[in-house]
């Protein structure tokens, strides 16, 4: 126990230290920012001419921005990950499209199906389309497998999709960061 002696110093320290509300809005606010920095404005790079743009599947118009970037001239190849094959329809005449349907449907096992093709293909140079929910997680799950170059291009999903995702994404996240290490 402190002396009387101790008493002004205690009261010193204890003016100092935030009310709990302060540390919770102080917390809320840095899990706010995490948040915006990881699901809504992850980081991008800008295209660059590759040899393929591979598409992860989900929401966003993801398949558009590809043949957008296709058309511009970045790629003569574009992968689509997409759960049925037999809907895959060629769109250009000029480019060649291939579609996957990994296995598992996870952006894990669409960073396995690209590598792969990568591989078979001789291609070390690729552009990555997904959502900017999903893009911080691709660009983790498609570096332990690619040992390529990689642009990462990430499109906005409509309000509500995001909302979503960004709930998803606190759960995917952790688990392709502690308990997926590997491809």
């Amino acid at each position: 126990m402190g002396t009387a002696e101790d008493a002004p110093r205690q009261c010193n320290r204890r003016r100092h230290i935030l009310p709990l509300w302060a540390r919770l809005a102080l917390v809320a606010m840095l899990m706010v920012g995490l948040e915006g920095i990881l699901f809504v404005l992850p980081p991008t790079d800008d295209p660059a001419p590759v040899d393929a743009i591979v598409v992860f599947d989900g929401p966003g118009d993801r398949i558009a921005r590809a043949w957008e970037l296709a058309d511009m001239g970045y790629a003569p190849n574009v992968v689509v990950s997409i759960d049925d094959t037999s809907k895959c329809t060629p769109e250009r005449p000029t480019v060649l499209q291939l579609c996957v349907s990994p296995d598992p449907a996870t952006t894990r096992g669409e960073a396995r199906a690209f590598t792969d093709l990568a591989r078979k293909h001789g291609w070390t140079h690729l552009i990555a389309v997904s959502s900017t929910s999903q893009s911080v997680r691709a660009r983790l799950r498609l570096g332990r497998c690619f040992d390529g170059d990689v642009r990462y291009v990430a499109v906005r999903e409509s309000f509500f999709d995001q909302l979503y995702r960004i709930v998803y994404e606190n759960g995917a996240l952790p688990k392709a960061l502690f308990i997926q290490r590997d491809c």
